[in-house]
């Protein structure tokens, strides 16, 4: 069964779109893998091979929460290292969980 891989990168715009070749590369290994991108970039969604979510600041932390526990994911890379996305980390249940 393919790992399920949330990938939460909510800022730096070059960094997200740098993401786009380990995207393929999880996608063409058949693993189901989610975005966390700010809203602020939501105009990149057509270039990420992913399933994307937004992130629209505090407030959509409980929801936006909710919907990635929701997919039982097995690994979370938070490539942010920021506040928020350190919290999404902490709060979401995967096996797996790195920073960079």
């Amino acid at each position: 069964m393919p790992d399920t891989q949330i990938i939460i990168r909510l800022n730096a715009m070059g960094d997200i779109l740098l993401t786009v070749p380990v995207l393929n590369e999880l996608r063409h290994r058949k693993n189901k893998v989610i975005v966390v991108i700010h809203e602020r970039w939501q105009e990149l969604i057509p270039f990420l091979p992913a399933q994307i979510k937004l992130y629209r600041g505090a407030k959509s932390f409980l929801p936006l929460i909710r919907q990635l526990n929701y997919l039982k994911p097995s690994v979370l890379n938070d490539l942010q290292g920021k506040a928020a996305s350190i919290i999404l980390k902490y709060l979401i249940n995967a096996k797996s969980k790195t920073s960079f």
